[in-house]
């Protein structure tokens, strides 16, 4: 990482018209469905509208497909509010299924699935 890049990652996001829109307003059902090719800024959003929620005094739980995506938005989210990473609840999909499963007592259910999928090979360890 160069010194540039470093710099960059203190500074606060910068948002067009559009995701500023996005990021500070509710829609009327609550939900919004952010689609775009890679690159439009999709992410920056998730991390702005989180950030928003926080200060806003909201309870925010950030759900991703992999612990990559997790880590890339709370890097994001870090530079628009500080306390981000703890004061968010941050999983990725596999362990929210897990934790639902455990909640809901399906603890050796959950295990088992992962017993079978490494006997038919689905799972490589």
């Amino acid at each position: 990482m160069n010194l540039n890049q470093a710099k960059e990652q203190r500074e606060p996001l910068k948002y067009n018209v559009q995701q500023q829109k996005f990021i500070k307003e509710r829609t009327e059902s609550g939900f919004r469905r952010l689609k775009g090719p890679a690159g439009s800024g999709k992410s920056v959003v998730v991390a702005g509208r989180a950030a928003n929620l926080l200060r806003e005094h909201q309870s925010v739980l950030i759900v991703t497909f992999n612990i990559t995506l997790m880590n890339y938005l709370q890097d994001l989210a870090v530079r628009e509010y500080p306390k981000i990473r703890k004061d968010a609840t941050w999983l990725n999909f596999h362990y929210l299924c897990r934790r639902l499963c455990y909640d809901a007592s399906l603890d050796s259910e959950y295990a088992e699935l992962f017993q079978t999928a490494k006997k038919t090979r689905a799972i490589v360890s």
